[in-house]
């Protein structure tokens, strides 16, 4: 590997290992720094991730790093805009401009969305000053700098709308995630993949609103792709670049735009794992000579991942964490195997207290059905991996497998 990059955010474990698939040499910095995180960096010779506190932590952490290397930002950063301001006075900060990060903060949506045929659901932000009174309306309550799911709760009487968190309407539905590729330059912006988001599920141990996972490429019906296509043009228009991602609920013919996330989404796995030809990496970077393809509309794999939650507080030794890395998947494979259904364990934790609640691990399966893709280096045989997941967090592998055979594509007949 010859090129650097530098990765920032709360967890870039999945962006590290498709730098190093695409022979890249990330620098990492993350809150977490997992256990297969730095076994991924040791076996590719390459800088021990660095665990940080905070997202302010970042500018100091990198300030001695060759200026020449970019930085790709992912999760929590973009409710840190004039932080990655100060970062951009020194290096190439790759991705949407943080002076173009308010176009798409909760309150602004509607200005994304009119005309295009995506709904917003009603809200009140810290102007209105209304307390909210409980009604046969269901209805949230969600920070402002939000991510992953962390926060939200529903409303009660005497709740209002403040500077740090706003209320909106609960809309059920079908959570859909939609990643996007706005080139820079002028160009057209392309749909990457679209995945089925999995939130709340209490059989992975996950709180009511906490990101569980999600499954993918799903094919979107043509209203919904002409909707979220329609509003991302106008989000690129806005300002932002690079790959961004969309958060919306489909019910029946209805869409419902969530949230905006100006940058690489978790979702970026159903795109980077599912091909070779290039990465959102490349992509968010500008690598020379890359451009995104297009995914075939019927995907010959689809990707799962799962989250566990531990339902228990625990100590997880050394011997522990040698055990789960066994089933990682092995950088040492960079292709597509023959199909079937794989799998393997990611997000693996360093030894030490596990709290309730606290997430504890990712679950990836891959389904290529007549022998599609199917990612090398991933294990045949899932229920050993998931009995030793399920078994540390007090989960049952069994339900664990209920949810990998039910989250199906949604739209597919």
């Amino acid at each position: 590997m010859s090129d650097g990059v530098i990765l920032v955010g709360a967890s870039v474990r999945s962006l590290a290992e498709v730098s190093v698939r695409r022979g890249l040499r990330p620098r990492c910095f993350d809150l977490f720094c997992d256990a297969d995180l730095q076994t991924l960096l040791a076996e590719c010779g390459g800088t021990k991730p660095v665990q940080i506190r905070s997202c302010t932590e970042i500018p100091s952490r990198v300030k001695d790093i060759d200026e020449t290397i970019p930085l790709v930002w992912c999760g929590g950063l973009e409710n840190h805009p004039h932080l990655l301001t100060h970062l951009t006075i020194r290096r190439r900060v790759c991705g949407t401009p943080p002076s173009c990060l308010s176009a798409v903060t909760p309150e602004k949506l509607a200005r994304l969305t009119a005309g295009t045929g995506m709904r917003i659901p009603e809200g009140r932000f810290s102007r209105s000053g209304r307390l909210f009174r409980r009604s046969g309306d269901r209805w949230l309550v969600k920070p402002v700098a939000g991510c992953g799911g962390s926060g939200i709760r529903d409303a009660r009487s005497g709740d209002h709308p403040t500077a740090d968190v706003f209320l909106q309407k609960h809309v059920s539905g079908t959570p859909i995630s939609a990643l996007f590729y706005a080139p820079a330059a002028s160009g057209a912006v392309r749909l990457l993949t679209a995945s089925r988001q999995l939130v709340g599920l209490s059989s992975l141990g996950g709180s009511p609103f906490a990101f569980c996972g999600n499954r993918g490429p799903i094919c979107l019906p043509t209203p919904v792709r002409t909707a979220l296509e329609a509003v991302a043009c106008r989000a690129a228009a806005a300002g932002l670049q690079g790959v961004f991602g969309m958060d919306c609920i489909v019910r029946g013919s209805d869409v419902w735009l969530i949230e905006i996330n100006p940058r690489i989404t978790a979702s970026h796995e159903q795109y980077d794992l599912l091909q070779t030809a290039t990465s959102t990496i490349d992509l968010q970077i500008q690598r020379q000579g890359v451009r995104a393809p297009v995914l075939p509309e019927e995907a010959a794999g689809c990707l799962t991942r799962l989250i566990l939650y531990a339902r228990r507080s625990f100590v997880l030794t050394e011997g522990d964490v040698d055990r789960l890395l066994t089933f990682r998947r092995s950088p040492n494979h960079t292709g597509i195997a023959a199909g079937g259904r794989t799998g393997w364990l990611a997000d693996i934790p360093r030894p030490g207290r596990i709290a309730a609640g606290q997430p504890f691990c990712s679950i990836y399966v891959v389904d290529s059905p007549g022998g599609g893709f199917s990612p090398a280096g991933a294990f045949r045989d899932l229920s050993e991996l998931l009995r030793v997941a399920a078994a540390y967090t007090g989960l049952r592998a069994e339900q664990v497998q209920s949810v990998i055979d039910s989250s199906a594509d949604p739209f597919s007949d």
